[in-house]
């Protein structure tokens, strides 16, 4: 016979990896911004904003939407 519940000594934790953001806050890009300004106004680096987001190049548009993290 096979349970679905865990003994109540169990625990699971998920670890948490280092370079993603724990809570998903966006932030829309508008005219004039840069990776390095919004970066700044987060207090994170360019290159952990890149990697949230999953950009290749320094390349941002208008009205796009961006993960965040309240540095």
């Amino acid at each position: 016979m096979y349970s679905s519940s865990l003994a109540s000594n169990f625990s699971l934790r998920a670890k948490a990896s280092a370079t993603e953001p724990k809570t998903d806050e966006s932030y829309i890009v508008t005219k004039g911004d840069s990776l390095w300004s919004i970066s700044k106004k987060f207090g994170i680096s360019v290159s952990t904003l890149k990697s949230w987001n999953g950009l290749t190049s320094n390349l941002i548009y208008a009205n796009q939407k961006l993960i965040v993290k309240n540095g």
